[in-house]
């Protein structure tokens, strides 16, 4: 978030048209989580240190949905994230994405169908 707030606040003589100042937020944001995705692959992994049991209790349907997105398309998931995280419309994220609303449509559809495919494979089929 830090990020990006710096550069919003950096490149913010060269936002045109004030009425479109949070699309052009998100896009920054999403361009700030892709250059840390990136950031972080090229990083080798630490060693992850065993859990304590007072450590908070994770709902596994919730962490089956968190690998299932994190496994799909970087446009897919961006998509499924503004529409029902963020609670957007579908001409509210083309303008984010800078895409047709049809292909938005597109990738929401394709998205949900990964995401059913993904969570349907692991035996059980999860309702929710």
């Amino acid at each position: 978030m830090q990020e990006t707030v710096y550069r919003a606040w950096m490149k913010c003589s060269k936002l045109k048209d004030p009425d479109h100042f949070v699309p052009w937020l998100f896009r920054i944001l999403i361009n700030c989580c892709i250059d840390e995705q990136r950031r972080r692959k090229r990083l080798r992994p630490m060693p992850m240190e065993p859990h304590d049991s007072s450590s908070e209790m994770v709902n596994v349907y919730k962490l089956d949905l968190e690998e299932a997105m994190d496994r799909m398309k970087p446009k897919y998931r961006h998509a499924l994230m503004l529409k029902y995280y963020q609670e957007m419309t579908v001409p509210e994220i083309a303008r984010i994405l800078d895409k047709p609303e049809g292909t938005i449509k597109t990738w929401i559809h394709q998205g949900l169908k990964q995401l059913r495919g993904q969570m349907e494979r692991g035996g059980e089929v999860y309702h929710g």
